[in-house]
């Protein structure tokens, strides 16, 4: 086994910065468009919208699956829970990136905590999935 170079080993520790940084923010806002939804019970997105995006992304899904070999009553009901969960995933994002931009931010304090909590979260997650 080679050794590995030094800006080797930095490239992988940019990297994993990055990745973890960047959807451990998006983590944060899903969980804070979440929370903002299950407090003041409104989705800041038009209903069409979201149905629209539903049906394209049960589309998409279907057609993945299809390819990956899915036979058809698989195929439709993993493609309904894949669009179902990223549809939620993409509603709780809008809705997080909505309810900072009205002014219902957190503080700084606690902007660091989750942000980071959020971060750690992701890159335990990236390291899962990358075995």
């Amino acid at each position: 086994m080679q050794p590995m170079s030094q800006s080797r080993i930095s490239k992988n520790v940019y990297l994993s910065l990055v990745y973890s940084f960047s959807i451990g923010f998006l983590l944060f806002l899903s969980v804070y468009g979440f929370y903002d939804m299950a407090t003041s019970f409104k989705v800041q997105l038009k209903y069409s919208y979201i149905i629209v995006m539903f049906a394209v992304l049960f589309i998409l899904s279907c057609a993945f699956l299809e390819q990956r070999g899915a036979k058809v009553p698989y195929l439709f009901g993993g493609g309904a829970l894949i669009a179902s969960i990223l549809t939620f995933s993409f509603v709780c994002i809008v809705n997080g990136v909505f309810a900072i931009w009205n002014g219902n931010s957190l503080s700084v304090d606690s902007f660091v905590v989750v942000y980071s909590i959020c971060s750690v979260v992701a890159f335990v997650g990236i390291k899962l999935l990358a075995k």
